[in-house]
């Protein structure tokens, strides 16, 4: 189960990478990373809250920066703004949790979009350029986009389905852009459930 749950993880990761780097983009509000308490992630820029499944559990900054290649010192404690440091990033993933049982995990997600090596304007031309990539880079196939509403708040979503090292994923991709940000909500299903188990959590 770890197998999936890592090789899940590090597919996510890629994607956001394989955008590359570009200009810089103007903004107003800064971005402010979530935080966990217990089991419940809030991040109230994004309005957004997700609250655990039993038997769930998270990474901690630590894990999420050696992820994304950083040292746990360039990441800016939970709740504290972002240092400058990490804006110049294009991307940031503000948490990630899983079922270490299944290896169905989430993935919340945000790029700035003024750092992206292509023109993304809206939310599918994020998920344009999501799938372009993965489409070309691991074989994935794609559903028509769809709107949802998570939290009160309405995303475009897309559902990617791939087989890597013989695990079959479903991906589901919730983006929604917030100021010069791209959010992402980003849940991989590996053992055919249903999605809603997971977007249920969120408030």
């Amino acid at each position: 189960m770890k197998k999936k749950m890592i090789i899940a993880i590090v597919v996510v990761l890629l994607v956001a990478m394989l955008a590359g780097c570009g200009g810089d983009a103007n903004g107003a509000k800064k971005l402010v990373r979530g935080s966990w308490a217990g089991d419940t992630y809030t991040n109230e820029y994004l309005n957004l809250t997700f609250t655990m499944p039993e038997g769930w559990s998270s990474m901690s900054d630590e894990q999420l920066a050696t992820l994304m290649g950083l040292s746990a010192d360039n990441l800016a404690a939970a709740g504290v703004e972002v240092n400058k440091e990490m804006l110049e990033l294009m991307t940031i993933v503000d948490m990630q949790a899983q079922d270490p049982m299944t290896g169905n995990n989430v993935l919340v997600n945000i790029e700035n979009i003024g750092k992206m090596a292509k023109n993304v304007v809206s939310e599918e031309d994020y998920i344009d350029l999501t799938r372009e990539q993965l489409e070309e880079a691991y074989g994935y196939t794609f559903s028509d986009y769809t709107t949802e509403t998570v939290a009160g708040e309405t995303y475009t979503m897309a559902k990617g389905e791939v087989t890597m090292s013989g695990i079959a994923m479903s991906q589901y991709f919730y983006v929604r852009k917030v100021d010069k940000y791209m959010l992402a909500i980003i849940v991989t299903v590996v053992d055919g459930s249903d999605v809603s188990v997971v977007m249920n959590q969120f408030s």
